[in-house]
């Protein structure tokens, strides 16, 4: 039987096999770097549990937004998110799906995005999560961009985007500080005093 885990960080799974992925799915936080391989623990494992979940997307074959998506679907209990964006490769459009993941109907809070450049595909994730998350409180975007005319350009476009949840606050910041739940958790207390 696979071991219970609360917490965990996977940096690289290279072939996840079944016992490793059912240990997966009873995180409630999970920190994951999404590479190539990736996408067989986004689709395969129901994180029934997860309430937070850090994404960190590598190398430039990466499809990171059908892994996301595929995240959002499987984690019914996601209430914090946030996106590490690294290095993206553009792909051809991509439809996210007609029936909204659980999660952006009815747990999602947090939203938090570092290094946010305005691509394609990020507008993409960002315009579909504001219009489906009922019950978002807090988008944080710390923006990545070469000039100050794009970063005026890109918040502006982000400020005018429709937030389905009238009660959303939207937040740029130059210092990014994710604000984990994790910390609160007896786990982490232990682990971060070794």
């Amino acid at each position: 039987m696979p071991p219970c885990l609360d917490m965990a960080k996977v940096v690289s799974a290279s072939h996840p096999n079944d016992n490793f992925l059912r240990s997966l799915s009873s995180v409630m936080y999970l920190n994951l770097n999404i590479t190539n391989k990736a996408d067989a623990i986004c689709s395969a494992v129901n994180f029934s549990r997860l309430i937070e979940c850090k994404l960190t997307p590598h190398y430039p074959s990466v499809n990171w937004v059908k892994s996301v998506m595929r995240l959002l679907r499987n984690s019914p209990k996601l209430r914090a998110l946030m996106i590490i964006s690294n290095y993206f490769r553009q792909y051809e459009d991509l439809p996210l799906g007609s029936s909204v993941p659980e999660c952006l109907s009815c747990s999602l809070k947090i939203v938090e995005w570092e290094d946010y450049r305005g691509t394609r595909e990020e507008k993409k994730v960002m315009t579909y999560i504001l219009e489906n998350s009922k019950c978002l409180k807090t988008i944080r975007i710390s923006l990545k961009c070469d000039n100050e005319e794009k970063k005026k350009t890109v918040m502006e476009e982000l400020e005018s985007m429709y937030r389905v949840s009238e009660s959303s606050q939207l937040f740029f910041s130059t210092q990014f500080r994710w604000s984990s739940m994790m910390k609160q958790h007896p786990a982490y207390q232990i682990m971060s005093s070794i």
